[in-house]
């Protein structure tokens, strides 16, 4: 069952005028999930954003905020509202599972439509196995595959520095209409090293995510979906 939303949504009292990178948790497609598994995804934080922005703002690479849709929709409205107070470079990251890809890909759409200028990321499982999908979208600029920290670390950090981005490993995006897949990256050799996880960036929403949490003691999927 979805957590009712609320006007103004929780999101409007977050501070967007100094993040130059937004992390969005797309909805999820009702038509691909049991109603078990979505009301678990819609009611538990996503913890892959909360890494994201642990490194980058662990690293002093970057400032974000974290928007997760399966609590509160991003309607134009709000997106225009959001994309106006934050400063250039304007980059926006979005994770892809296959349950979420089709709200996915449309979120992307409409943030093209509303800014021209926004730097959209994709990134995922969804994107890792079928890295080239999300650019035939027209919208996405590019796509992180596999372990996002570091990956993305380089390219926001290549970006915000106005530096040329295409050579960071890991990444995936189209050059005078051809699919340019880039080395690898490695795995995070030690996950220890990695910034703590920023449990504050979900504080405003602390009351309407369930008792259901995820812990991660590994990277890997622990659940059988398929």
């Amino acid at each position: 069952m979805a957590v009712p939303m609320s006007k103004p949504l929780h999101h409007d009292a977050l501070d967007f005028s100094a993040a130059n990178v937004l992390l969005v948790n797309p909805s999820i497609n009702p038509k691909t999930q049991s109603p078990l598994l979505s009301s678990v995804i819609r009611t538990s934080f996503p913890i892959n954003l909360g890494y994201l922005a642990g490194y980058l703002e662990g690293r002093n690479i970057a400032k974000c905020v974290i928007v997760d849709e399966q609590l509160d929709t991003l309607d134009e409205e709000h997106l225009r509202s959001i994309l106006g107070q934050m400063p250039l470079p304007r980059i926006i990251g979005i994770t892809v599972m296959t349950a979420t890809c089709g709200p996915a890909y449309d979120l992307a759409r409409l943030i093209r439509k509303i800014d021209p200028e926004a730097f959209i990321v994709a990134g995922g499982i969804h994107c890792t196995v079928v890295p080239a999908e999300p650019l035939e979208t027209g919208a996405v600029d590019v796509v992180v595959r596999g372990e996002g920290e570091e990956t993305l670390g380089e390219l926001v950090q290549a970006i915000m520095a106005g530096q040329e981005w295409r050579e960071t490993h890991g990444l995936t995006f189209k050059r005078d209409g051809r699919v340019v897949h880039t080395t690898d990256r490695a795995l995070v050799k030690d996950l220890d090293a990695l910034p703590p996880f920023p449990y504050h960036k979900f504080a405003h929403h602390k009351n309407r995510y369930s008792g259901f949490y995820s812990i991660q003691t590994s990277r890997g999927c622990p659940y059988k979906c398929t």
